[in-house]
């Protein structure tokens, strides 16, 4: 097969032979498409045969794109596509020629088709679908732009297969600018507008007022959004305004989170934001403030200032303080406003406030105003305000005395004093003195309590006067010796009571100490142990400690002995507030301090808790007992023994927990790690006990977590010789399922021994892992959710992709060896409800972890080859419970699906819930569990297979875009190939940009119809200048128009204008051709095209459009009234030129005064006077007259056409000639002259305002013309009569008034452009002429098929034609021969156009009945486009290109006749500058003389100076309104053969 060999072949018979095809990459790596190839059948014996174009390999390709298809310029995204043959193949996929994805993978299995039944090779075309990831379109790509697809087959060959009907779009970036209304209340609703807004709801994010989420958003249209504005408690959190209150507006676009910002987009009412009035001011000083003794804050720093608009009240708030612990506000803290100023922007006073403080703090304050419905708006920044000091000190005097007191060291007890100080202050000084109150005071500070006592109390006088302060002296009568005298002085601010403490002294007063060197303990074995951690002597129940004490005295302060009256006595007591009691002889009685040594005491104690030895001394006879201190205490305790944990070391009421897995009647875990108890000195474990192997121990749980039990475990325990309770076999064990959630339960483990009786009571606390089953995601991680590749839908029996569950445990609490016994007993299961078996449904765990587990140590159960087989199109449930032992986890997994229905096109099989039918021909289905097949719409979509495919360039009316489609849908061919939009997956109609309405028909606003589509109206003011130039354009005319009717009697015969109206005729008549429905290849459509503006009014071209912006009504109405506006035009024209002329005239008499006047004035003369029955306008252009004086008087009278006499001339200047053309009605012939090129114009616009698109739309009907416009209602009701009367006078009355003004044999000079070149008799023929093109167009409008309009048009030009051939109307035969191959030309055109649509539309739809139009996409140019177009181009470019020459021609012969009249009235006299012509006999040819040479001759050919003239019959320049010279040798007339002509024929200059 293409010169690749088979990969395995078959014989079947002598006439039959297999082959299975190779690979697609065993062709190469060529970029060339694999079609048409050929298939060599080689023999054995080394024959061969081959034939070619047998088969082709089918490439893989698109039908739709799932989901993803719009994507964000510089944003990754994927995107998931179907198609065919995509199964088994690598493939590339890149969008818009350039950016490819990153990585393309297949998302589900391929499904069987049947083999190929024609040329194309089924290989590849197995159904399926891949999805693009990673895919990249560069940020510079506009907004809302089509990017086309293509397929690289195979991957990594450079082969590139575009995807036609398959396209992404590119998200546009979101404008917002505009809202509406300007001004609203809180959660009311608001319109958003702008640009790229998104093209669907889904695209929109959200809408944020002033940075708070709106309360609720809906989509529009991708330029309109709505909001509903928060709540007003939610808008005060607004961030982002302007300095009026104007909140922003920002819209945000998904995907690549796009945002659009409109700053003061929207004011808010009842929404304030206020803020500081002076926000330059820094921090502020103020002295405390009270309740009722209000210090308000200088400077006013703490007015506040309403931005927006509701603010009924303001105040302050303490925010917090910065060195003091109960600050507070107090005075006027907030302020109404008056309801004058709600609506203004007000700044509030709040200088009634005061602060209470500690003083030096700084307190923060902050600002709020609230709306009348109560929300509270707060001043973003707090302001700080410093609380001002009061401060005290001694004067020098004082201090210098209170120094040498000190020094001294003691103190006499005669009063201290008097005692001077000042005070000072940062903040209003002028409140000092009343506000601060001072007070001096001495304590003495005895050596027993370190208790103040006061001993006397002082007042202070304050005095604005320097500031100063005094206070009395104070008395020291009730110190006690010994004690430490302290002098305290203080102020204290009466608004808060805060203190300002002034120096302080401390004196000293004699005392006497005890001193014990040392107290020691020894245990009975004299070792110096048993103290606890802080050196406390332990006892032990029933065991004596001996204790040593030596006692000191001593006076201190220098004081003598004599100064005590005796000596003092001292002992040892044990002392203790609780159950401690000691045997009173066991300790001494008095000590004498004389002997040497101390006493020695054994200490034994009963009972618990603890006391002390005090070591203590009499003075004075008992009068002043001192106890010892610091060394001379000794602290005693009775000691424990506990139970402990020997692998913390350590006794504790509660241990670090331990971790347990619940056990099962299959499975039994121990609690982790293992533990062990001994017994100890709970106080100092060092402390030897007796031994401990008698130790029972016993566990019980006293609360058991939920669900659990100790039963079926280990609880009593016996301590080993080393004296360790081992605690193996302790755990718990599950009732019947497994906690999801950790437990906590706690052990209580008690100990008994036979000495030492009960220990303490262990409490362990064991932490019950839960457990519990969750799915493996598709990144490999833990997920409440199914993955996402588990199928929502697939078919029975059809094997899942495998899956994975797992369940998880905290790391580092199980060794690997538990883990794996965990895993042992682990297994999960699915079932399916409501399916007939479930296959491959069970899974057992397996470690899924490091040998040494981290922070999670992992089980997972592994599912492969999960099958579920039940009924199609049934929605089912699968759950996967798993278990520990036999303890279910929770939860029980669950994913829902689908078992699939039928797929598109296909239906259920009666009676079977398994089997599927396709749909029959002409029908289609979607597919699905409910799907059936429907049949196919009428037009606009075709169904084969099964499958629905909605053609491109249909319209399908707005009230049936929700409705489903199906034989009723109506489609309509759409405007023109690029007015419609389909989008192909979501069975989506709609207009591209600039078209709108129905069938897409009407151009937006900025937009008008340019040819055959809408296009964007020129920029600036280059509309203007067109309609300028067409204003200007109808004023030359005018005048144009003005001095040939004053000449129309005169003109002579030109017959250049005969092929110009020719020419004329065939545009019009082709332009009506191309308004066919059968109007050729679309090159052809396009260069005739061109021709339509023959026929149409100027008021459709585009830029009138834009700048009139006239409807189809108006436009009617003003091209109605062109003809009428042209001949007053005319009119105005004419009356100015001949008043300018006569005025001129009177300036070169007065001039020419003084000559004399004759009868005959030399032809030598240079400068003569000009013609006085010259008409106006030949002076106005400056033309000097030709005629001479004599060729005046030779010049025949004015003939009357009807009476046959002669007519007097006409006036020829001033007054008299204005009044002669309104007498004679020559303006009549302007009207004529415009009739006559606006007929087709005219006539045209009348039948378009009558012609209704075929059928309704949307049950309505509209003007083909103007789709915006609805047949025959309103205004279009009065145009259809105006169009009535258009067609009654001018389509068919101006062709009568023709006719009969030129029946018979006699023209009208006046009408000569309407019958110049045709013969006597058939003067009228022209309108026949106007006739047929009228019918041409009348065929294009009113006949709806295109067979019919072609047979119309062979009813026009046939008969036509025929008339042609048969009268041959034209007196030269070369017009008669450019009339019929134009005739020929357009009956070729419309026969050929037509063969050309039914050879087009085999395969599209019918060309006749309905009115169907084919699909007109462009074809590929083959060998009958080339041949359709050649003919038609060619044959009317013929026709027109000879048409062209021969009035080009023409009118150089024209040109040349005109100069030899010059040349043959100059010739009798002398000779002059001008041509001259030699009469001679008629055998003879004409010779022109040379103006400067009057013997030279021209030459033999007959040029006149360089311009041939053709001495043939049909061009001799001789009367057109003589008979024909059928004999060469008839006698010249020079008369006839030239004629003087002043003007051309309006006809020819137009």
């Amino acid at each position: 097969v293409g010169g690749v060999p088979c990969a395995s072949t078959e014989w079947f018979s002598p006439t039959k032979v297999g082959c299975l095809l190779p690979a697609v990459s065993a062709f190469g790596d060529s970029s060339a498409p694999l079609t048409n190839l050929t298939v060599q059948v080689e023999t054995t014996a080394g024959r061969r045969h081959a034939f070619a174009n047998a088969v082709s390999l089918r490439p893989p390709s698109l039908s739709s794109v799932v989901s993803g298809g719009e994507v964000a310029p510089g944003v990754p995204g994927n995107v998931s596509l179907v198609g065919e043959g995509l199964e088994g193949v690598a493939v590339g996929l890149r969008a818009g020629g350039e950016w490819e994805c990153a990585a393309v993978s297949m998302t589900s299995s391929p499904q069987a088709v049947g083999g190929p039944t024609s040329g194309t090779t089924g290989a590849n075309n197995a159904s399926g679908a891949l999805l693009c990831s990673g895919l990249t379109v560069g940020a510079s790509v506009q907004g809302g732009s089509l990017l086309s697809l293509e397929l690289e087959w195979p991957r990594g060959s450079g082969r590139w297969v575009g995807q036609p009907g398959v396209w992404l779009l590119t998200s546009p970036d979101p404008v917002v600018s505009a809202v509406t209304p300007s001004s609203a209340a809180p959660s009311s609703w608001l319109l958003v507008g702008g640009s790229g807004l998104g093209r669907w709801a889904e695209d929109l994010r959200g809408i944020s007022v002033g940075g708070v989420p709106c309360a609720a958003t809906e989509w529009v249209s991708p330029r309109f959004a709505r909001c509903e504005l928060p709540n007003e408690h939610a808008l005060t959190n607004a961030t982002s305004f302007d300095s009026q209150g104007r909140l922003d507006i920002e819209v945000v676009l998904q995907p690549g989170d796009r945002a659009g910002l409109l700053q003061g987009g929207v004011k808010v009412l009842g929404v304030v934001f206020p803020a500081w009035a002076d926000a330059a001011s820094g921090a502020a000083t103020t002295l405390p403030s009270s309740a009722t003794s209000i210090i308000p804050v200088p400077g006013g720093i703490l007015d506040i200032a309403v931005v927006g608009q509701g603010a009924l009240e303001c105040g302050l708030d303490l925010v917090n303080t910065t060195g003091s612990t109960s600050a507070a506000l107090s005075g006027t803290t907030w302020v109404a406003l008056p309801s004058s100023q709600f609506d203004a922007v007000p700044t509030v006073s709040m200088r009634h406030v005061g602060i209470q403080g500690e003083m030096g703090s700084v307190v923060h304050l902050r600002g709020w105003c609230s709306s009348a419905t109560g929300q509270r708006s707060e001043v973003p920044t707090t302001r700080a305000v410093r609380l001002a000091s009061v401060s005290a000190s001694w004067t020098a005097s004082t201090s210098a005395m209170l120094a040498a007191v000190a020094t001294r060291g003691w103190v006499s007890p005669f009063p201290l004093g008097p005692l001077n100080a000042s005070w000072l202050t940062d903040g209003q000084a002028s409140q000092v003195p009343s506000l601060l109150s001072c007070t001096a005071t001495v304590t003495a500070i005895t050596s027993a309590s370190d208790q103040p006592a006061v001993l006397s109390t002082q007042a202070g006088v304050l005095s604005l006067v320097s500031n100063a302060l005094q206070f009395a002296p104070l008395a020291l009568d009730e110190a006690p010796l010994g004690s430490q005298i302290r002098l305290v002085a203080w102020c204290e601010w009466a608004p808060t009571g805060e203190r300002v403490s002034l120096a302080g002294a401390e004196l000293s007063l004699p005392a006497a100490t005890v001193q014990v060197v040392p107290m020691t303990a020894l245990d009975l074995r004299g070792e110096a142990t048993g103290f606890d951690a802080n050196g406390t002597m332990l006892l032990l129940p029933g065991v004596g400690r001996q204790v040593r004490v030596e006692v000191g005295f001593s006076l201190a302060n220098g004081s003598a002995m004599a100064l005590w009256p005796t000596s003092p006595t001292c002992g040892l007591t044990l002392e203790s507030s609780t159950a401690m009691a000691s045997d009173p002889q066991s300790l001494s009685g008095l000590v004498d301090l004389q002997a040497a040594g101390g006493v020695a005491a054994t200490v034994v104690a009963t009972g618990s808790g603890r006391g002390r030895l005090q070591a203590w001394c009499d003075l004075w006879g008992g009068l002043r007992r001192v106890d010892a201190t610091g060394a001379g205490i000794l602290s005693v305790r009775m000691a424990t023994v506990d139970a402990v944990l020997d692998v913390f070391g350590r006794s504790s009421a509660t241990s670090t927990p331990r971790s347990a897995v619940l056990s099962s009647s299959v499975s039994f875990f121990d609690i982790q790690p293992g533990t062990s108890i001994s017994l100890q000195v709970a106080e100092a474990p060092a402390w030897p006990l007796a031994d401990s192997s008698l130790v029972l121990c016993t566990a019980e749980v006293p609360h058991p977590p939920p669900n659990s039990t100790v039963t079926g475990t280990r609880t009593r325990f016996v301590g080993q010789p080393d004296g360790i309770v081992p605690l193996t076999g302790m755990g718990l064990a599950g009732l019947s399922g497994y906690p999801t959630a950790s437990q906590q339960a706690v052990f209580e483990v008690s100990c008994d021994h036979p000495v030492w009786g009960a220990a303490g009571a262990v409490s362990i606390g064991v932490e019950v892992i839960g457990m519990h089953a969750a799915w493996v995601s598709d990144s490999g991680e833990s997920s409440e959710t199914a993955p996402s590749h588990l199928p929502s839908s697939v078919g029975t029996a059809q094997a899942w992709p495998a899956f994975s569950v797992r369940i998880c445990l905290p790391g580092g609490l199980f060794d690997t060896s538990t883990l794996r016994d965990i895993a042992a007993v682990t297994t999960c299961s699915a079932r399916v409800a409501g399916s007939t078996r479930v296959d491959n449904g069970a899974a057992a765990g397996t470690v899924l972890a490091a040998e040494v587990p981290s922070s999670s140590a992992c089980i997972q159960a592994d599912f492969a080859g999960l099958a579920i087989i039940g009924p199609r199109g049934a929605s089912l449930q699968a759950e996967v419970e798993c278990s520990v032992g036999n303890l279910p986890l929770s939860p029980v997994l669950h994913h829902d699906f689908t078992l699939e229905g039928c797929a598109p096109g296909q239906q259920p099989r009666a009676g079977s819930l398994d089997l599927c039918e396709v749909c029959a021909d002409g029908s289609f289905s979607d597919g699905g569990p409910g799907a059936s097949c429907q049949k196919c719409p009428a037009q606009g979509a075709d169904c084969a297979g099964g499958l629905l495919v909605l053609r491109q360039g249909y319209f399908r009316p707005e009230r049936e875009r929700s409705w489903p489609i199906g034989n009723s849908t109506e489609l309509h061919p759409c405007f023109n190939s690029e007015a419609c939009t389909l989008n192909a997956t979501s069975r989506e109609y709609g207009c591209a940009e600039g078209y709108r309405g129905p069938l897409c028909g009407v151009c937006e606003d900025g937009w008008a119809l340019f040819g055959g589509a809408c296009g964007p109206c020129w920029e600036g003011s280059a509309n203007s200048a067109v309609v300028a130039l067409l204003c200007l354009s109808a004023v030359g005319m005018a005048v144009f128009l003005a001095r040939r009717t004053a000449q129309a009697d005169a003109s002579a015969r030109s017959s250049s204008s005969i092929a110009v109206r020719q020419l004329l005729s065939h545009l019009q008549g082709l332009g009506a051709l191309t308004l066919f429905r059968s109007r050729g290849t679309e090159l052809f459509q396009a260069v005739a095209g061109l021709a339509q503006g023959v026929s149409a009014s100027p008021m459709s071209w585009g830029p009138v459009a834009c700048a009139t912006s006239m409807g189809f009504n108006s436009r009617f109405w003003a091209s109605a009234s062109i003809p009428v506006v042209a001949v007053m035009l005319t009119v105005l024209a004419y009356v100015t030129m001949e008043g300018v002329a006569t005025l001129l005239r009177r300036g070169r008499t007065k001039a020419n005064a003084s000559r004399s006047t004759t009868a005959s004035v030399p032809l030598q003369s240079s400068s003569r006077p000009p013609d006085s029955t010259a008409p106006a306008s030949s002076h106005l252009a400056g033309k000097p007259v030709r005629r001479s004086l004599q060729q005046q008087q030779l010049q025949p009278p004015v003939r009357s056409a009807t009476a046959g006499r002669v007519s007097p001339s006409p006036p020829s200047r001033g007054w008299p000639a204005i009044r002669s053309f309104f007498g004679t009605h020559r303006y009549l012939v302007s009207f004529v002259i415009v009739l006559f090129l606006t007929y087709m114009p005219l006539v045209t616009l009348a039948i378009s305002a009558l012609d209704c698109y075929d059928g309704t739309i949307g049950g309505r009907r509209y003007l083909a013309a103007d789709l915006s416009v609805e047949c025959f209602t309103g205004a279009h009701a009065v145009v259809v009569l105006g169009a009535c009367a258009v067609l009654a006078v001018v389509g068919l009355g101006f062709p009568l008034l023709v006719v009969a003004a030129l029946r018979g044999t006699t023209g009208r000079p006046s009408l000569r452009f309407l019958y110049d070149g045709y013969r006597p008799g058939l003067l009228w023929w022209e309108s026949l002429v106007l006739v047929r093109k009228a019918g041409l167009v009348v065929a294009a409008s009113l006949v709806t098929d295109a067979p019919s309009q072609v047979a119309a048009a062979m009813l026009v030009l046939v008969p036509s034609l025929w008339a042609q051939l048969h009268f041959s109307p034209y007196s030269l035969a070369r017009f008669n021969v450019l009339e019929t191959l134009s005739l020929l030309t357009m009956v070729l055109t419309a026969t050929v156009s037509l063969l050309y649509l039914r050879a087009t539309s085999e395969a599209g739809g019918s060309v006749s009945g309905s009115g169907t139009e084919v699909d007109q996409s462009p074809l590929s140019l083959g060998v009958v486009d080339v041949t359709v177009t050649v003919a038609l181009l060619g044959s009317n470019m013929v026709v027109l290109v000879l048409q062209g020459m021969a009035a080009a021609q023409l009118g150089v012969l024209d040109t040349c006749s005109r100069s030899c009249d010059g040349c043959r009235a100059s010739m009798p006299t002398m000779r002059t500058s001008r041509p001259l012509v030699a009469p001679r006999s008629s055998a003879m040819k004409p010779r022109l003389l040379h103006p400067q040479n009057p013997q030279a001759r021209p030459s033999a050919s007959g040029e006149c100076w360089g311009l041939k003239q053709d001495t043939s019959r049909d061009l001799a320049v001789r009367n057109p309104m003589a008979p024909r010279q059928r004999s060469a040798r008839s006698a010249f007339n020079p008369k006839k053969a030239f004629s003087v002509r002043e003007t051309k024929d309006p006809v020819h200059d137009v």
